[in-house]
């Protein structure tokens, strides 16, 4: 397990922080003395929509001598736009899920302000979730690491609705090929 490292991760903080389904009700320490059990030699916790406890989880893993991946799995949405006639924000709640991965320093500090731009719920970032545009997730730079996460991924929601977006999108992973990963998640689910 020395070669192994769980990027996809959820604590109980994904529960606590953006009101998903319970993915996990396990305390990152639990997950770290698993990892610590297997011998595995890194671990990222990748909480939904937010990094929070970010920096406990950090010195509580390389304090038992692991190495820690900064991540969020980033709620996206197509747009936020504005209607300037009736002066109010045009909301869509579509909230696809995205995985991004600090390659180092300067993508920990990148992902922190991605993130915390995500929780203003004056600029329509903050729509039921914190989420991140396609437009920003697309002016990330090579700092961060991306996979296209689960089923509520853009990759399977467009494939599924609009072929046209779908293109867009498989297109526009084609040229970040150099950061840009396809999670394969094992599970019985027959579409996963």
């Amino acid at each position: 397990m020395d070669n192994y490292t769980v990027y996809h991760l959820h604590s109980h903080v994904s529960n606590l922080t953006a009101g998903t389904s319970a993915d996990s009700i396990t305390k990152f320490e639990q997950y770290l003395d698993m990892a610590q059990h297997l011998g595995m030699s890194s671990v990222a916790f990748s909480e939904h929509g937010s990094v929070m406890n970010w920096v406990k989880k950090k010195e509580e893993t390389e304090k038992r001598g692991l190495k820690y991946i900064h991540a969020n799995e980033i709620y996206l949405t197509e747009e936020i736009g504005y209607d300037s006639e009736k002066d109010k924000l045009i909301l869509k709640r579509d909230n696809y899920h995205y995985m991004l991965l600090a390659k180092n320093h300067d993508g920990v500090k990148e992902l922190n302000k991605l993130t915390s731009k995500t929780f203003n719920r004056t600029d329509g970032h903050f729509y039921y979730n914190p989420r991140v545009t396609f437009d920003e997730l697309k002016a990330t730079s090579d700092n961060i690491i991306m996979t296209s996460a689960c089923l509520a991924s853009p990759l399977w929601r467009l494939y599924k609705n609009d072929k046209n977006k779908f293109e867009d999108m498989v297109a526009w992973m084609e040229t970040q090929k150099h950061r840009m990963f396809f999670e394969v998640q094992y599970h019985t689910h027959p579409e996963q």
